[in-house]
């Protein structure tokens, strides 16, 4: 159910650090189940360092993997295990001995991080006092408001994030048959105590982090802790259906959990034709095959140029230079509609500019020669190299 979920499958695709902790996650779940089935507390030692472990991976792991801690520490309590605490403790405050001294030696890095994500909102960078306060902005109803709508049905089962670098928009986050799994284990969970217990709390608090810093509405993706928890909870789901007494019931269970991989084909079909047309904008359009033209046939002489409406030009200038020369070639002259740079360039020069902005037409009317025309998987223009003879 993991594997088959659009939201994991794209997410590690892209590679993102928001899916980093997941299987940290996982290792502690599975820790806490061993002990569980009657394990020694050296799995506990282990759950508390793939905690410790996640918090390198991503920055909510902050936030998450101390809650994570506490409710290992409630289980065992609950279960009169109090010297076990000490061990699920240990594992987690060794691993993190390293990011400890160098917090210390870098103060300034927490309202860094947290500037990245409230922007404008943390003006000092010598205290954590600002960035802590800088979590908690705005009331609790607008609070409340968000993790409701994390767990938007919508979101979950059918179309995803409103982002197409996040979704394609005609899957949810999980797998479509969730949408029955889900309910029924959630019911099965909340009738038990322990392990249970802890999945159903886990899967509850999974947007905690991103609700903290307010920025939901924004990076709903970035809950990928959810994954785990809502396919465990899944599978107690089918499991109840599979446990049923009347036949009607088992074959339903199993003809949805059939339909999982079939929807899954069908997202994939999708994820690899269509959806590649339809989001190649969301990734700042097909850049490379401009900057690819320039670097592999640089200017005869003079200078090249590259347009100010082209957001991030010079990261991936410096991405695709490394990539095809082994080394950081000399970035391009930036460029804005209203300079007088064009007309001014010596002989020889090249210039990069989005299809359809004012630039490319002062460069028409300048004399440049349209050396080559970059599309898009639909065969619209999206960008144009331009040449001064």
């Amino acid at each position: 159910m993991l594997a088959f979920s659009p939201g994991h499958f794209i997410h590690s695709r892209m590679a993102l650090s928001v899916l980093y902790p997941v299987p940290f996650v996982i290792l502690w779940l599975i820790a806490l189940r061993k002990v569980d089935e009657g394990g020694s507390d050296r799995w506990l030692f282990a759950g508390g360092a793939a905690l410790g472990a996640a918090v390198y991976a991503y920055l909510a792991g902050v936030v998450m993997m101390p809650l994570y801690l506490v409710l290992t520490a409630a289980l065992l309590a609950q279960r009169r295990r109090a010297r076990s605490i000490v061990w699920a403790a240990a594992g987690f405050a060794i691993v993190l001995v390293p990011i400890l001294l160098w917090s210390l030696a870098h103060p300034e890095r927490y309202a860094d991080l947290l500037r990245a994500y409230r922007p404008g909102e943390i003006t000092t960078q010598s205290t954590v006092v600002d960035a802590t306060n800088a979590i908690v902005p705005g009331d609790w109803r607008s609070r409340l408001s968000e993790w409701w709508l994390y767990f938007d049905p919508t979101y979950l089962f059918l179309s995803g994030d409103s982002s197409l670098t996040n979704s394609t928009r005609r899957a949810g986050l999980f797998p479509l048959a969730l949408a029955v799994f889900l309910p029924v284990g959630i019911w099965c969970l909340a009738r038990r105590r322990g392990f249970e217990r802890l999945i159903l709390i886990g899967f509850v608090t999974a947007p905690l982090a991103i609700v903290l810093t307010g920025v939901l509405h924004l990076h709903r993706y970035r809950g990928m802790f959810v994954l785990p928890f809502g396919a465990l909870i899944a599978t107690y789901g089918l499991a109840r259906f599979w446990a049923s007494p009347r036949p009607l019931w088992r074959i339903v269970g199993t003809a949805l959990l059939l339909s999982v991989p079939i929807q899954f084909w069908g997202f994939y079909r999708d994820y690899m034709g269509p959806y590649r047309e339809q989001s190649s904008t969301w990734y700042g359009s097909n850049l490379r095959g401009a900057l690819v033209e320039v670097i592999q046939h640089p200017a005869a002489s003079g200078q090249a140029y590259i347009s100010q409406s082209i957001p991030y030009a010079d990261v991936y200038w410096r991405f695709y230079s490394r990539a095809l020369t082994g080394t950081v070639v000399a970035a391009p002259v930036s460029m804005a509609a209203t300079s007088d740079l064009p007309r001014s360039a010596a002989r020889g020069s090249v210039a990069v500019t989005t299809a359809d902005e004012p630039l490319a037409l002062t460069l028409d009317q300048q004399g440049w020669l349209r050396s080559m025309t970059v599309t898009e998987p639909t065969g619209a223009p999206s960008f144009v190299v331009f040449r001064k003879p």
